[in-house]
């Protein structure tokens, strides 16, 4: 007898699971929550079993994420359970072994009132000491491990309060995300960020701690003074049921201790139970009976003609007729009446810091002439006193942090006490170009931690100073739109003669909006051959709508190709001098070998 026969191929982990990352995900076009699933393989029942698991096992993973906040409360009323069982059995023998002794079984008429009433105290006491235990041992917790999935949910301990249980199931949370992660995520920018918000909520319920645990003292002080009477009244009775009124106690107060644990493992049960997966089965999958899709050689070959004479065709028209981004001051003139207050060239330094290594660089007169447009700005808005000024742009990398930078400087230079605001709460940069550390900053300040003059970092730049975003808080916009924003710009006010914002960009996130009331002049940053155009029509509403106020554009970035003439753009704050007119006026670059102008095309970016 001849068997079957079958192909075997043995392939290493690494590779197996890379032949499974294809698969295909294509959401609904109306936007409803649903998501199908595809894949292309050459063994269609394997394919199929692997879709099916994969969906299963995201719903097991998703349903046991919500369930880990009552899993963990009720691994901890088991433990206590158990503890609590013992005592009660043991209390219990205590009484029926007194009462069989002394052949006493009831408490006094007297007596009973007593032993009522200082139940209801002992009760009343436990519920605080566990309350106490519970912040104790999270205290702990916090402090000495980096792992919190594990935490008890407070209401194990009777704790309702909306501040512990919100943030203790926040950091479950992002404590299981974070670990589920580790296995399919390499990167340390994502960790990063993950522990900079466990971070932050740890360091609001530490705060959150210390003021329950104080409210705590004083209750526990009340109920232990009550106790103390009663306890005083219960010694005028007789020996015998003042030690029956003793034993029953503990007995009764573990009791009640065990009821109250069953009944909170009864409610987290019914939780665990009510939660369901988001993640649903509509149509699990099957094998259609589609045809083969490939290879098809004769069509390979023609398409491969066709784009071989298309594509370069179609890079061309890309090139010289869809270029959708900001080119030049034209394209704003045409695109916007919000006036251009100043031009700045590509910085080819290794640093942002680029007025104050190289004060005679035409880039840094590029920046002198912006600070006279503003200074000319401000006199007519008839602003007196300390001045603020918020940088923003549309999306990230066009260069706010670097003009947020320079401007400060040329101010600085100037002999005007000047201060930079890192409001970038989630992509926060200004530390990198001072080498400071980013550890404490502005949310420190607005979450009460440490005051104006604890958060602002003296600079090797005379007259300039910084203050830092400080740890990536879990809520930035809030935390912008707080009180305590508007008080510390008008302490800097006291302090400096200019307040400069550097705010995340308005295209994606609403910060800078919520920034628009404190500020004298905006300056909106384009880069050239960046900036979408789109944006400039998105800056014209915002602009039009009164969301941003006194909005001037520095246009960034530019790449004077002109290979005649005097230079490009006076009145526009760029300078650059091409031939002998800008003879000694600027500090000459020296110029640069073949193998360092390959180098810095290859490996280096412009840094803006």
């Amino acid at each position: 007898y001849k068997g079957n026969e079958y192909f075997v191929r043995f392939n290493d982990f690494d590779g197996t699971v890379s032949g499974y990352k294809g698969i295909s995900v294509q959401s609904d076009d109306k936007g409803g929550s649903f998501i199908t699933l595809g894949m292309q393989g050459t063994n269609k029942a394997r394919m199929v079993e692997y879709l099916n698991s994969t969906v299963k096992m995201l719903i097991k993973r998703q349903l046991d994420s919500k369930n880990q906040f009552a899993t963990n409360t009720i691994a901890f009323i088991d433990s206590t359970l158990v503890t609590m069982e013992s005592q009660l059995k043991e209390t219990g023998n205590e009484l029926k072994t007194f009462r069989q002794g002394k052949n006493i079984y009831d408490i006094e008429e007297g007596g009973a009132k007593f032993s009522e009433k200082i139940l209801e105290f002992d009760v009343k006491k436990d519920e605080v000491n566990r309350k106490m235990a519970y912040y104790n041992s999270l205290k702990a917790y916090l402090k000495n491990s980096v792992n919190y999935a594990k935490l008890p949910a407070p209401s194990v301990a009777g704790i309702e309060d909306p501040n512990i249980v919100v943030n203790v199931s926040k950091l479950i949370a992002l404590s299981t995300q974070r670990s589920e992660m580790a296995y399919a995520v390499k990167s340390d920018k994502i960790f990063k960020d993950f522990d900079n918000q466990m971070e932050a909520v740890k360091n609001v319920l530490l705060e959150n701690i210390a003021t329950a645990k104080s409210a705590l003292q004083y209750d526990l002080a009340m109920v232990s003074s009550k106790i103390n009477e009663t306890e005083s009244t219960i010694k005028q009775l007789p020996e015998d049921q003042q030690e029956l009124i003793k034993i029953k106690r503990k007995y009764d107060l573990s009791d009640n201790i065990y009821s109250t644990f069953l009944q909170k493992r009864s409610e987290a049960d019914i939780v665990k139970a009510a939660n369901l997966s988001d993640v649903h089965f509509i149509d699990p999958a099957k094998d259609v009976g589609g045809g083969l899709i490939g290879p098809k050689t004769s069509v390979n070959y023609v398409l491969a003609l066709f784009l071989g004479i298309l594509f370069p065709l179609i890079f061309v028209f890309a090139v010289f007729f869809i270029n959708n981004s900001v080119q030049n001051t034209e394209d704003i003139s045409k695109m916007t009446k919000i006036p251009l207050i100043g031009v700045v060239g590509v910085n080819r330094e290794h640093t942002n810091l680029a007025v104050y290594d190289r004060p005679k660089s035409a880039l840094s007169e590029s920046f002198r002439a912006i600070r006279s447009s503003l200074q000319f700005l401000y006199k007519q808005q008839n602003v007196d006193g300390a001045k603020t000024l918020m940088i923003t742009s549309s999306v990230s990398g066009e260069g706010k942090t670097f003009c947020s930078i320079n401007i400060a400087t040329v101010f600085a230079l100037s002999e005007k006490k000047t201060v930079v605001i890192g409001l970038d709460l989630r992509k926060p940069k200004l530390a990198s170009e001072f080498n400071l550390s980013n550890e404490v900053g502005i949310v420190n300040y607005l979450i009460k931690q440490k005051t104006v003059d604890e958060i602002i970092n003296h600079t090797h730049i005379p007259y300039l100073d910084v203050i830092l975003s400080g740890p990536v808080p879990p809520n930035p916009a809030e935390m912008i739109m707080s009180e305590g924003m508007g008080e510390l710009i008008e302490e800097l006010k006291k302090k400096y003669d200019y307040i400069i914002l550097d705010t995340p960009p308005v295209g994606l996130v609403s910060d800078a909006l919520e920034l628009a009331q404190y500020c004298d002049v905006t300056l909106y940053i384009v880069r050239q051959n960046f900036t979408k155009k789109d944006m400039i029509t998105l800056l014209n509403n915002r602009v039009k709508r009164g969301e941003l106020n006194n909005t001037s554009i520095i246009l960034n970035g530019l790449e004077n190709k002109a290979k005649y003439g005097t230079g490009y753009g006076y009145g526009y704050g760029y300078g650059y001098g091409y031939g002998t007119y800008a003879n000694g006026y600027y500090e000459e670059e020296k110029p640069k070998s073949i193998y360092q102008k390959v180098a810095q095309k290859i490996l280096k970016k412009p840094r803006q």
